[in-house]
């Protein structure tokens, strides 16, 4: 984790040390992925210039998480 704290803004960097490792379950993914995007505003993924199927799986997760929270209207309430 890296902080860099301005005026305006403080920026925070999270690595996440690769999506689909094997020391994690895939549900402990989903859950990195959804935090990931639940607390950003600009999400990078280094795939050295490629699109496979790693990353189509990793996209998966994002749309397998939007259907958990989808259903339930108070979830930030």
């Amino acid at each position: 984790m890296s902080l860099v704290n301005t005026k305006e803004c403080i920026y925070v960097a999270l690595d996440f040390e690769g999506l689909r490792s094997l020391e994690r379950t895939p549900q402990e993914d989903m859950f990195l992925t959804l935090f990931n995007t639940v607390v950003s505003n600009l999400i990078l993924y280094k795939n050295q210039y490629t699109i496979n199927r790693d990353a189509s799986k990793m996209f998966q997760k994002f749309q397998d998480g939007v259907k958990l929270f989808e259903s339930d209207p108070n979830i930030f309430l």
